[in-house]
């Protein structure tokens, strides 16, 4: 799984053949992506509190998510990961909780809500070759966890899960996605 950083405009281009798909379903200002070793893509939409999964071609696979705080609900998801057997890891940010869903033949399916506290509108993750999860939130800090939403207590060599603080130091942050 790779992780991409790029802005609504890349992803725009990288679909300029399927702009009119990508304006039916309503995606602006995509925040989250990520893609498969199949070269899916994978993109969290805030605006229309949905995710979805595209083709290499740029066709849409699936569309998930309905906004609301329940079951298989999102409230603007802003970050999207995989881990290395396919999972799909949400950070539903205003929800402000890490939701696993888990994917079939029929598209993802919901497992569990893994972390809820303490995080406080969770804004990206990333999860790494060792399926270490972690989390970038609105209060200006890192967090590390396993996939199973314990913490990781070794981050930076440290002794904690979480790193930074806010402000414009080293390793402080202000306002991080």
């Amino acid at each position: 799984m790779k992780k991409i950083v790029f802005s609504s405009i890349f992803f725009l281009c990288l679909f300029i053949p399927f702009l009119s798909m990508a304006a039916e379903l309503g995606i602006y200002k995509p925040y989250g992506s990520c893609v498969n070793e199949t070269g899916c893509l994978f993109t969290a939409n805030p605006f229309k509190s949905e995710i979805h999964k595209f083709y290499t071609q740029g066709n849409i696979v699936w569309t998930y998510g309905v906004y609301g705080s329940s079951v298989e609900q999102f409230r603007a998801p802003q970050g999207i990961a995989l881990d290395s057997t396919g999972n799909i890891y949400v950070a539903d940010t205003g929800n402000h909780r890490i939701v696993k869903l888990i994917q079939d033949s029929n598209g993802p399916v919901w497992d569990s809500v893994i972390l809820g506290e303490p995080l406080y509108l969770p804004r990206d993750i990333f999860i790494d070759q060792n399926d270490n999860l972690f989390i970038v939130d609105a209060n200006n800090r890192v967090l590390k966890f396993d996939l199973s939403g314990n913490p990781v207590f070794s981050f930076l060599g440290g002794t904690s899960n979480i790193f930074g603080s806010e402000g414009f130091g080293q390793g402080q942050f202000n306002d991080p996605y």
